[in-house]
């Protein structure tokens, strides 16, 4: 079974002998290739619509794995053993709001797996606050977008400002697709200025500090 560029990315973020839940699961197909190239690996494909779990379970079935499906907003599905959380193609608010509504259910979580559509320094600093670390990130690009993947696991680590800003592994690997990223945010950026009001000040300081970090963050070694 093919699958998406950013999918295959997530996988590599799962680690043999994993429990999942793979929240907002859509068709399955990230655990289904899960399930088919990972080791000693149980699966819950989990949404909060009867639509895309329906086409889930086809895809399941027509691909012969042993994969649980749930229907359930965010982790309220979650089973005890469940040692993995991946959350992927939601806005950052969202995975914040999903996280802190049952982070109760968080005791026997080892990692989290992330894949935010937008927040990424919020996104970032809540998972850190609720005591797990960034071992991992990337940014990939896949037709024509860029996507983030971080994997969280269980643990303390304070990180600085700019580190939950541009995250620190990306901050020191700076691979192509984070100079590229970037680099685009910044035109973006310089684009907003050029058509914000002169009277609109704080609006147009708080543009420029970001053009200033992102132009120093680029030219750092």
């Amino acid at each position: 079974m093919k699958i998406s560029k950013r999918l295959k990315a997530i996988s590599n973020f799962i680690e043999d002998n994993s429990n999942v839940i793979d929240v907002g699961c859509d068709h399955a197909l990230l655990d289904i290739y899960l399930f088919n190239n990972k080791k000693n690996i149980k699966l819950i494909a989990s949404d909060i619509k009867e639509g895309p779990l329906e086409q889930a379970q086809k895809n399941i079935k027509k691909y012969g794995c042993n994969i649980k499906v749930k229907l359930g907003y965010g982790i309220s599905t979650i089973e005890e053993d469940i040692d993995t959380i991946v959350i992927a193609g939601m806005g950052g608010d969202t995975i914040v709001d999903i996280l802190d509504e049952d982070k109760d259910k968080l005791n026997n979580v080892k990692t989290i797996v992330i894949s935010p559509q937008s927040e990424w320094k919020k996104t970032r600093k809540f998972i850190n606050d609720l005591g797990f670390y960034i071992s991992s990130e990337q940014i990939i690009e896949d037709n024509n977008k860029f996507y983030l993947i971080i994997k969280f696991v269980k643990g303390n680590k304070k990180y600085s400002n700019k580190e939950l800003e541009y995250g620190p592994i990306l901050l020191q690997q700076k691979s192509k697709e984070f100079i590229k990223y970037y680099n685009i945010v910044l035109e973006e950026k310089i684009n907003i200025l050029k058509k914000i009001p002169i009277l609109k000040i704080k609006k147009r300081i708080d543009n420029k500090n970001q053009i200033k970090s992102i132009r120093k963050t680029l030219k750092s070694e």
